[in-house]
């Protein structure tokens, strides 16, 4: 594949460029390593993107790319080419209309895509791309990598990266208390709060599905913690004893009884996440990628009011396509060799998981029963969460289907999403009342 690079020092006191020359020099390797072949070089040197001036590396770049000139664009690191939003917009608009796939070498930068054929009755959006490399892709690979206990889940620090402690048996006491049953009644309890709001919704006849979402967010925490923010999270830790209700924080608390308040503490704050990300954040995420698609086919929406049960098959195609974790990070725990990586302990590893569930055999129509995706993990590495999720998004798509009618997005819409997330910044949709 032909790519370009492009690079960018804010400022260049000494004249010597050596910052951009380590760039290119970073971003060429990664291009030798993916295969692909420099044939165009962008620059901007001694340019801030706050300053307000144009940046003609920047607008070379983006007219070629619209010119179909090459079929990638390496940076050193996302900050190196955008640092506003209207760069980025302008950005993915081009690279989605042309099909031009964006890396960066150091951190997540924006699309890779990856469309699941034409017959799919949903349709497939831009997946986010690794934030390092190597990366696991493949389906094959990808099932060995998720079943492997040679590899751990990563988090990424200020010096290097650490291996999570959120393995077994953290994830084990997870399961242990979001288990199919209560995960089936939890959703219930998030009904009311849910119908309510979207009851409120349907009055207005239009709304940015992206703020519902926060506001689905909040309502699912505060069903099953009781509280929305993490400060009253840890209060509520700590105030669990005697330990007599349902919500997480005390299931958590008796299927691992010897677990300090700390401890308990993290467990809950996964589940629970941090501000609009994290834990049943993901879901809200999900459930707004479902309403694009409900909004984008109304055909679609009136086959799952004739028949609910296909919601179920709805839920798991809107997962396969949309996962919240696209490219999960690992680290090997000893030398090993998974698909035709050969990794040393230590090294880190991203899992294209996202784009292995758009491949092979996944369902291609709502009403067919195998859905086949990677989108909660397996074996090593499943979603403790998972069943928690699946009955969420059912309760959240069923109120929606019975409050809403029919909705629609602007014919000129362009889905944006966060960079490093698989969520939407917006989604203006309208309907008659």
């Amino acid at each position: 594949m032909r790519a370009a690079v492009y690079t960018r020092i804010s400022q260049d006191a000494t004249g010597q460029r050596a910052s951009a020359t380590r760039q290119l020099k970073d971003c060429e390797a990664l291009a030798d390593r993916l295969g692909w072949e420099v044939t165009h070089r962008y620059g901007d040197d001694d340019l801030s993107t706050y300053s307000g001036h144009a940046r003609p590396g920047f607008e070379a770049m983006l007219k070629a790319m619209a010119d179909s000139e090459f079929g990638a664009v390496i940076c050193w690191h996302p900050d190196r080419i955008f640092r506003s939003m209207k760069d980025l917009e302008r950005l993915i608009a081009i690279a989605n209309g042309h099909q031009v796939q964006l890396r960066a070498v150091k951190a997540v930068v924006v699309a890779d895509l990856r469309l699941p054929g034409e017959r799919r009755a949903v349709t497939g959006c831009p997946a986010v791309t690794p934030a390092c490399e190597p990366v696991v892709s493949g389906a094959d690979a990808v099932a060995a990598a998720l079943r492997s206990a040679d590899v751990a889940a990563a988090v990424v620090q200020a010096d290097g990266v650490a291996r999570t402690w959120l393995t077994a048996p953290g994830r084990d006491v997870i399961a242990a208390a979001l288990t199919p049953r209560w995960s089936r009644w939890a959703a219930e309890q998030c009904r009311p709060a849910v119908a309510a709001i979207f009851e409120t919704v349907a009055a207005g006849g239009q709304v940015d599905g992206a703020r519902v979402g926060e506001a689905v967010t909040r309502a699912i925490r505060l069903a099953l913690f009781g509280v929305d923010d993490e400060y009253a999270l840890w209060e509520a830790v700590q105030q669990r004893q005697p330990v007599g209700g349902d919500d997480v924080v005390s299931r958590l608390a008796r299927a691992a009884p010897q677990l300090t308040d700390e401890e308990i503490f993290l467990l809950a704050s996964s589940v629970h996440g941090s501000g609009e990300r994290g834990g049943v954040g993901q879901i809200s995420d999900t459930f707004v990628w479902a309403l694009l698609h409900l909004a984008s086919d109304t055909g679609l929406a009136g086959k799952l009011r004739e028949n609910p049960n296909d919601i179920a098959v709805f839920v798991e195609e809107i997962v396969r396509l949309h996962s919240t974790i696209q490219y999960p990070l690992r680290v090997a725990l000893r030398d090993t060799r998974i698909g035709d990586l050969d990794l040393s302990a230590g090294d880190m590893v991203a899992i294209a998981a996202g784009a292995a569930s758009r491949q092979g055999d996944g369902g291609d129509q709502v009403n067919e029963r195998a859905c086949k995706h990677w989108g909660f993990g397996t074996g090593q590495h499943r979603c403790r969460g998972n069943h928690l999720v699946r009955a969420a998004l059912r309760v959240l798509v069923e109120e929606w289907l019975a409050q809403i009618h029919p909705c629609a997005v602007p014919d000129e819409f362009v889905p944006r999403y966060i960079p490093g997330r698989s969520a939407l910044v917006e989604l203006p949709l309208t309907w008659q009342t």
